[in-house]
């Protein structure tokens, strides 16, 4: 590797090596805990009705005529896991209701109500406090209420109530309501002439209002979402989740940008036994800045009826070529050259498969020619055959026939392929090494429609090839701090002869010749795709050596070289008319794998040519996870072309706790060549225990095919959460999910 510049980047990422400790997802991790302490009995012994009720009290008397027990003084009743205190109770054995006054207390399991007085109905578990405070350890709930009644076991209402989730004695939120009802069954809040304050300070008032009183899924609205762009000036999106059934649920999610207008997203998921899906369809009438409506529409449907049989398409369309760089907010989106839609179906035999698929583009590249837009498969069929062994043999046949279809047929070659690959091989495998002899032959054939008049309209191809794999799998155990590890020497050779065929004349629909690396060193086929079968007699070899856990079978460092020798010219080449390749050897390869505690994992691949000092090409890639929330990525490219650089790159991101409540994160990505950053954003959350805020700002080109001229965006997005109000925004949890390898939310 050459010129390796250091960068800013570089030293702010290094503040990862700060850990902290782990943390779950439990959203009140950060909370006082119990709010409502534990009970001596259990819930189901009420609905027994031999469970007896015993009363304690400083003076007690009994009414034989009335069935009435009066007790003054320091008053406790249990039953099961309810309990009440009360300086008098009065209770009637007849009906089952304990009247309470002075100074009362009711608890059962997860639920507590203390006040001034009220009754409590032991059979039917109903009841009522006066000048009541409350608190529910489901949803962290607790507040006040002037009356507060239950119905049942799940349901409870209250008038002139408060409501927070947050510990008791440090509310830092209130939401106010003239009544409010409960039903911890249906997870479901509702209240009335709402106010919600924040720190004392009010922040906005609704006539109506329902949230879910546990975590799971519930209609309502979502936590807001603040930000402004460069592009889209100041943005505010408030979504609202509807939960239509447990299997179906909608998620609204309009998006006001000030120099934009009202962008309206909208998702359907559903879940069926054999069929599920989401469709979404985002949507802005008129975008002010842009002019005229804009759109996107997706869609995926995954058909299921079988364990054999599987079908799924995915549709995915927008209006305009423009419309990532304006509304996406991930690198992959704002430079998303092409957007895929395909509907595939299979089914998977005992030692078979059939499949179809049909597949189209939508080239959001504005740059590129229509005449170099890519291939639609319309359709295409596949059959796999894979045979048990038989005598020893093992035997493999691929074959598949495609329509490919271009928007500029006029200019380029369309038309059917058939292609039809058969290999038989004698695998021989022991302990300690392999030996695979294989013979294969290929038949291509097509059926075209060439702009062309003179260009041949039904060429074939026809081909056997031979190789022969082959390799040593040595060990040695030895002991390295008290850990027992094993190390593996693996030398492997592979021979391959492809005679060579004219193949001119055949078109180039999906064949391409991707650079070489490990995984492709012991290939048969240089390219890839079926319209080029390269020719070539050639010797491949690597060594591999590795570090294993013997206990586990953990690996963990992984050492990899190989080379081909070539020992013909190649002559197959991608264009017609190109020289052939006269090399004998190919480039040197070097691969690392490493995943070494304390959650270290390091990834390099090295390239060069054996001919030209200034060719060869780089790429170094780690990550550091200590702990469940701390992360540090980094990654560095380079590729240098006949002593040309012709890129240089690092990036690296990272996210770790400064302490309980507090966490950082952050990245970027920096072009070497022309001294420019391609990326920086950087953040922060505030947890307590019942609201969050989050922060994320953004710089980013606006145009990487242009990097030393292109203009900057700048965005700026804000996120708050009440926990226990409803669920959480996850503008910024996608963004980091993204941008953060190994990024999870702590709480």
């Amino acid at each position: 590797m050459k010129n390796i510049k250091g960068h800013a980047l570089i030293g702010l990422l290094l503040l990862a090596a700060v850990q902290g400790p782990a943390y779950g997802a439990d959203p009140w991790a950060l909370c006082d805990r119990p709010l409502v302490p534990p009970s001596g009995g259990s819930p189901e012994a009420r609905e027994d009705e031999a469970t007896p009720a015993r009363i304690r009290a400083d003076e007690a008397s009994y009414d034989q005529a009335e069935r009435t027990y009066r007790f003054r003084g320091n008053v406790s009743l249990d039953r099961a896991d309810q309990h009440a205190e009360a300086d008098e109770v009065i209770y009637d054995e007849r009906t089952g209701r304990a009247d309470l006054r002075g100074n009362i207390l009711y608890r059962e399991q997860g639920f507590q109500l203390s006040g001034s007085g009220g009754f409590v109905n032991l059979d039917e578990d109903r009841g009522r406090v006066d000048e009541a405070a409350y608190r529910i350890e489901t949803g962290h709930i607790h507040g006040e209420a002037a009356v507060a009644s239950f119905e049942s076991r799940s349901r409870s209402s209250y008038r002139d109530v408060s409501f927070t989730t947050c510990d008791v004695g440090k509310e830092d939120w209130w939401l106010r309501a003239g009544s409010l009802d409960i039903d911890r069954e249906a997870n479901l809040g509702e209240a009335w002439n709402t106010w919600l304050s924040f720190y004392g300070v009010p922040l906005f008032y609704a006539p109506y209002l329902n949230f879910p009183v546990t975590d799971e899924r519930k209609s309502g609205f979502l936590s807001p979402s603040l930000g402004r762009s460069t592009r889209s000036g100041n943005t505010i999106e408030l979504p609202y989740y509807w939960n239509i059934a447990p299997n179906y649920d909608f998620t609204l999610r309009p998006r006001y940008m000030s120099r934009r207008g009202l962008l309206l997203g909208n998702q359907f998921r559903y879940l069926q036994p054999s069929l599920e899906g989401e469709m979404r369809f985002d949507y802005i009438a008129d975008d002010a800045r842009y002019g005229g409506e804009r759109w996107l529409h997706s869609q995926y449907h995954v058909f299921q009826p079988m364990d054999r049989f599987r079908a799924e398409i995915d549709y995915n369309e927008v209006s305009d070529k423009s419309y990532f760089d304006d509304f996406g907010n991930q690198l992959d989106d704002l430079y998303r050259q092409r957007l895929e839609s395909n509907a595939a179906a299979a089914y998977y035999g005992d030692f078979w498969d059939l499949s179809a698929r049909w597949q189209r583009w939508q080239v959001l590249d504005r740059d590129l020619a229509r005449e170099r837009y890519p291939y639609e498969r319309r359709p295409q069929i596949a059959l796999n055959l894979r045979p048990p062994e038989l005598a020893g043999f093992d035997l493999r046949l691929d074959s598949e026939a495609v329509r490919f279809d271009h928007t500029e047929a006029d200019l380029r070659d369309t038309g059917d392929r058939v292609d039809t690959e058969v290999e038989l091989g004698y695998p021989i495998r022991d302990l300690g090494y392999f030996l695979v002899p294989t013979a294969g032959y290929r038949y291509t054939a097509y059926e075209l429609d060439r702009p062309s008049a003179t260009a041949e309209e039904s060429p074939t191809r026809a081909l056997p090839y031979y190789s022969v794999d082959g390799g040593l799998i040595l060990q040695r155990n030895f002991q390295w701090w008290n850990t027992p590890l094993q190390q593996t020497l693996e030398p492997r050779l592979f021979y391959v002869h492809v005679p060579y065929r004219e193949q001119d004349e055949l078109p180039l629909f999906d064949t391409s010749e991707p650079r070489l690396s490990m995984n492709r060193l012991f290939q048969v086929n240089r390219f890839s795709g079926a319209d080029r079968m390269g020719d070539t007699n050639h010797l491949a070899f690597a060594l591999t050596t590795r570090f294993l856990d013997r206990g586990s079978g953990r690996s963990y460092l992984s050492l990899s070289a190989g080379q081909r020798h070539y020992f013909d010219d190649r002559e197959v080449q991608l264009s017609a008319g190109a020289e052939p390749d006269t090399r004998d050897r190919s480039d040197y390869l070097f691969e690392l794998r490493a995943n070494l505690p304390p959650g270290l994992t390091v990834r390099w691949d090295y390239l060069a040519s054996p001919y030209e000092s200034g060719d060869e090409e780089s790429r170094l890639s780690a990550q550091l996870k200590p702990a469940a929330d701390t992360v540090l990525n980094l990654d560095y490219r380079i590729k240098w072309d006949d002593g040309s650089r012709q890129r240089e790159q690092t990036s690296g991101s990272l996210v770790f706790p400064v302490t309980r409540r507090i966490q950082f994160y952050g990245g970027g990505a920096y072009s070497h060549l022309y001294e420019r950053d391609i990326e920086r954003f950087g953040g922060f959350e505030y947890s307590d225990c019942c609201w969050a805020v989050r922060m994320v700002h953004r710089l980013y080109l606006n145009d990487l095919n242009d990097i030393p001229d292109a203009s900057y965006n700048r965005e700026t997005m804000l996120e708050f959460e009440f926990r226990g109000l409803g669920g959480v925004g996850d503008t910024i949890g996608d963004f980091l999910q993204g941008a953060i390898p190994g990024y999870k939310r702590r709480y």
